[in-house]
């Protein structure tokens, strides 16, 4: 073996991230358009349904949104099967008399989760580079103590957002996580928690610890998991004309890099923005890293389904850290390393097609191989579990967040009493601010500078997989002989044009009139090679295309 499991170990949670590039819009005129069929709409559920204008293509992929403000029907009561208990501490405001976001609702109240008691072993240090204070963990101690503790329950303070779609919980003391996204209509979770919280030594080596809680965290302003994933996180509820918001900030002190996430859920719309913004109020440039890193096991609580299956946004990989000996050692970079090793093919990793979960035997972690400007074959990274019929999707510019990182542990992986007691199975989807954790990759970040973006967190129930994504769409174009397959859903009310092409020749035409409540599939005969799905808006503007060669 490269190095020893416990060095492994140690490497194991070097996380990754993520990326998007936008779609420039283009003029297509339709020739010799035949009739129009009528696709089937398969129903999810009902919903009140209000238009909402697709985010346009921009330099910073800001979405506009138009929204009708007419009542709504009453919401979903679907209680999700999240294994923390929630209670409630106060009732839902009431709507106000001009109600911006109609339908979203904000509320507090309280999670419990079994946990060791990792905080009477935290030591107060500073970081010298970043002047941050942090939380180290005295693992020695912890250790030494370890045959007398037990998990006890912990009670946090949760923030909630919910819709008629989306129930999203973020809980500020727990490093200002987004701990869960609920899909209300089916009440599965789409994020891993988990059971009880129990310290680790992975992490950064001068905090010496880390809690696999699971959730989406932020990793800042270091690679791996940052020092703040533990720290309490200030937050406020705002509600705008783009929707109701949680804005959680990590500090305000002007002697240090400070970071502030807004996330939002949209009125009517089964989606997540989420803006991060990170600055250097000091007089010294700063080496910066910031990290989304969403812990996922899609509906699925106590296993990694062997159907998983990832899309990343470009073949060519860099690997971080692994377990397996059968990846070429001119593949894997050395503890020391500060810049990446040679790229490999994601579908063809020493004769495996990691694709598949199914196919992936211990731990490994990989960066997808873009250069600092982004350069990917398309704009978004997700997984879809087949067995449980849920996906997810982050939707991202690769110009502003060039980084993007897969990591699971593998279904021969020996150890997972190191992170929790109850079995429980997750990978992680990293995106990220910089290419890769490695030092050469680094953000210097100069006095008085700012760095501010969108992404988007897109839940996908029902779509048989993912094709091509927007921050509201998703499309696949799949074939099977000469039936090829198109399946479509939309995230927020949506009207257009799908196109079915072969090069210039238009084969097939849907007309789709959208929401969160159903999705489209069809069906379509021909031996036509290369097929190309597109989607336009009403007045012809290419929004997404889908390419299927073979």
């Amino acid at each position: 073996m490269r190095t020893n499991l416990t060095q492994r170990l140690a490497r194991v949670i070097r996380t990754s991230r993520c990326i998007f590039s936008l779609l420039t819009c283009a003029v297509f005129v339709a020739c010799a358009a035949p009739a129009t069929r009528t696709p089937a709409v398969i129903p999810l559920a009902t919903a009140s349904i209000a238009p909402i204008v697709s985010p346009a293509a921009s330099a910073t992929f800001a979405p506009t949104f138009m929204l009708a403000l007419t009542p709504t029907r009453a919401r979903a009561t679907v209680t999700p099967n999240a294994v923390p208990a929630a209670t409630a501490t106060s009732a839902p405001p009431a709507p106000t008399a001009v109600d911006l976001a109609p339908g979203v609702i904000s509320y507090e109240t309280a999670i419990t989760i079994d946990a060791y008691p990792y905080e009477k072993f935290w030591i107060e240090k500073r970081d010298s580079a970043s002047n941050i204070v942090f939380s180290a963990f005295d693992h020695a101690a912890y250790q030494a103590a370890a045959p007398n503790l037990k998990p006890e329950p912990k009670t946090f303070r949760a923030l909630v957002l919910e819709n008629e779609y989306l129930k999203v919980v973020v809980l500020p003391e727990l490093g200002g996580r987004i701990y869960q996204i609920t899909h209300k209509q089916s009440g599965k979770d789409f994020l891993y928690n988990n059971r009880v919280l129990k310290p680790t030594q992975w992490g950064m080596p001068e905090q010496s610890g880390w809690l696999a809680a699971g959730g989406i965290e932020w990793a800042f302003p270091t690679q791996e998991h940052g020092l703040e994933w533990n720290a309490v996180w200030d937050a406020r509820v705002e509600r705008d004309a783009q929707g109701v918001s949680i804005v959680l900030t990590d500090s305000r002190a002007a002697d240090r890099p400070r970071a502030q996430v807004r996330v939002t859920l949209p009125a009517r719309a089964a989606y997540i923005a989420v803006s991060p913004r990170i600055e250097n109020p000091t007089a010294q440039s700063q080496r910066i890293q910031f990290w989304s890193n969403m812990a996922l096991n899609l509906g699925a609580p106590d296993f990694l389904a062997p159907e998983t299956r990832f899309y990343l946004p470009d073949d060519r990989v860099f690997v971080h850290s692994t377990a397996n000996e059968w990846i070429p050692r001119e593949f894997i970079p050395s503890d020391s390393a500060v810049a990446p090793a040679a790229p490999i093919a994601f579908s063809n990793l020493a004769g495996r097609d990691l694709r598949v979960y199914q196919n992936w035997d211990n731990y490994l972690g990989v960066f997808v191989a873009n250069s600092a400007e982004g350069d990917l074959a398309q704009a978004f990274v997700g997984a879809y579990n087949h067995a449980t019929q849920m996906g997810m999707a982050r939707v991202f510019a690769p110009q502003l967040t060039p980084g993007v990182k897969l990591f699971a542990f593998g279904p021969n992986f020996c150890c997972r009493d190191i992170f929790t007691d109850g079995g429980g199975e997750y990978f992680e989807l990293w995106g990220g601010l910089t290419r890769s954790f490695f030092a050469d990759d680094d953000l210097i970040l100069a006095p008085d500078e700012t760095r501010a973006w969108t992404e988007y967190f897109l839940p996908l129930p029902d779509t048989y997989g993912i094709g091509a994504a927007l921050p509201d769409f998703e499309m696949s174009l799949t074939r099977d002989g000469a039936r090829v397959t198109v399946n479509a859903y939309a995230a927020a009310p949506r009207q257009g044009v799908l196109l079915l092409k072969h090069g210039d020749r238009e084969l097939q035409r849907w007309e789709l009139a959208l929401d969160p409540t159903q999705h489209m599939q069809a069906q379509f005969e021909t031996a036509e090679r290369p097929l190309s799905l597109l989607l336009q808006d009403r007045e012809g503007n290419i929004l997404l295309e889908r390419e299927l060669a073979q």
